[in-house]
C-alpha cells in the first residue's frame, strides 16, 4: 500500500467514534473481519497501532487519537471539494457553510436547510440598499 484511501480513515473515524468495531462495521455497511483487516492494513501501513482491543473493549491509542483528529479534517475537505466543483458547475459564485452545534436550534437548521437561493442576484448590492432604505428599517410598504 503507498498511500491511505478515505475508505481507510472512514473505518478508523467509525471504529474511535463507536470504540466498537461491530457497530462501527454496521455503520459503515461493511462486515466485521472486513472492518478488522482495514484497520490492520492501516497500522500496518502507518507502523503504529492505532487502537488498543480486547475482547472487551476499543480505546484510542494516543497516534489513533491524532492521526483520527487530522482523518476527519480530511474528510470533510474531501466533501467541500466535491461540493465546490458541483457548485462552480452550476454557476454559483460562492458557497455559504453554515455550521451547528448540539445547541443549535432544530427549527433554525431545518429552515436553513429548505432555502434556496437563486443561482446569480442580478441585481448590484447598491440598488438593493437604496430600495430598502440603506438599514433604516424602511421596508418597500412603509414608503
Amino acid at each position: 500500500m503507498n498511500e491511505i484511501d478515505l475508505r481507510l480513515m472512514r473505518a478508523a473515524v467509525a471504529v474511535a467514534e463507536e470504540l466498537n468495531f461491530s457497530r462501527a462495521a454496521v455503520r459503515l455497511h461493511i462486515s466485521q473481519p472486513a472492518l478488522t483487516k482495514q484497520i490492520q492494513d492501516l497500522e500496518g501501513f502507518l507502523h503504529t497501532k492505532l487502537f488498543e482491543r480486547d475482547h472487551q473493549k476499543v480505546t484510542l491509542t494516543d497516534a489513533g487519537g491524532a492521526f483520527v483528529a487530522e482523518a476527519r479534517l480530511a474528510l470533510l475537505h474531501h466533501q467541500r471539494a466535491i461540493q465546490a466543483a458541483r457548485s462552480a458547475a452550476k454557476g454559483a459564485e460562492a458557497i455559504l457553510n453554515v455550521g451547528h452545534s448540539p445547541y443549535t436550534d432544530p427549527l433554525l437548521t431545518s429552515i436553513l436547510s429548505s432555502v434556496h437561493l437563486p443561482p446569480r442576484l442580478h441585481e448590484p448590492m447598491g440598488s438593493v440598499c437604496d430600495r430598502f432604505g440603506r438599514g433604516r428599517g424602511e421596508w418597500p410598504a412603509d414608503r
